[in-house]
């Protein structure tokens, strides 16, 4: 038994191949994108799977291992952008993982639909942009979620946060980051006495027993008018999300009577500031 190849078909079928699952790569580590170099590394992927094909090999096993993770390697290396550090590990793991993919794709819509490569590439390429865009979509909700932990006066609570970008509330006094916790979940930080005060605080009505626990902070959302939370400086607040722990010492919490997400998914809301000013410090 022997196959018939067309090398030049061979060698452009890799070629656009190689081109798509760098850029698909790319997209999805955030990296950016130089179409010129991308091309030039399909060409030479291209050109070293042909030579793998033409030149004798003792074993064909050899033969492959040598020709995947040399090109790979090379490809990599020649479609990076000027001055960009190439994280081998991660950039050639999701290049199998996107390889093996798409070439999931391709046979199945070969399968379904019996027509040549050229004919399924736009079709192809398509699909395996919608799947990597949902998977991108995934992995941006996973990052802004997030377990928190709240402590204040030798008691804690645990509850679910999320990072808003779009929250940039801050504390008047020391113009540092506030976070929203809803005040059902944050109740059980709270003495009994404390709670009465916040109840009146919430009607605007002023407490017969007044702390220097609580203040108000003003707050305003886009399409409503500007109103008054009541807010705390708590102990100390650990974030844990998908890429590590972040401990803050008094953050400001604003608490806010209504739920602060639909269907009661998260119980705080978040800022960026809070991770990157505690990484800011940390250097």
């Amino acid at each position: 038994m022997y196959y018939e190849v067309y090398i030049d078909l061979f060698f452009l079928e890799n070629m656009i191949m190689d081109y798509l699952l760098l850029y698909t790569v790319k997209r999805l580590l955030r990296k950016k994108i130089k179409r010129t170099a991308l091309l030039l590394a399909a060409l030479v992927g291209a050109v070293l799977v042909c030579m793998m094909l033409v030149l004798p090999f003792p074993d064909r096993r050899v033969r492959m291992i040598l020709g995947n993770v040399a090109g790979s390697v090379l490809m990599l290396k020649i479609g990076r952008v000027r001055e960009e550090k190439v994280e081998w590990g991660k950039e050639l793991l999701v290049l199998y993982l996107v390889t093996f993919c798409a070439g999931g794709i391709f046979q199945m819509m070969k399968d379904i639909f019996p027509a040549s490569f050229f004919q399924l590439i736009i079709p192809g390429a398509l699909l395996l942009e919608g799947i990597f865009s949902g998977f991108r979509e995934i992995r941006q909700q996973t990052a802004q979620e997030c377990e928190v932990t709240l402590y204040r006066n030798g008691k804690e609570k645990e509850c679910r946060g999320f990072l808003d970008t779009g929250n940039r509330l801050k504390n008047p006094w020391n113009h540092q980051p506030v976070m929203v916790v809803s005040y059902e979940a944050a109740k059980p930080l709270f003495s009994c006495q404390e709670q009465q005060q916040l109840e009146q605080m919430f009607r605007f009505v002023t407490p017969k027993k007044i702390t220097e626990s609580f203040f108000y902070i003003p707050y305003h959302t886009i399409g409503k008018e500007r109103g008054l939370l009541p807010c705390v400086v708590l102990d100390e607040a650990l974030i844990r999300g998908y890429k590590g722990s972040v401990r803050i010492q008094k953050p400001s919490a604003a608490l806010c009577r209504i739920p602060v997400s639909p269907k009661d998914s998260y119980e705080v809301i978040l800022q960026p500031l809070f991770i990157e000013n505690k990484k800011e410090k940390e250097k």
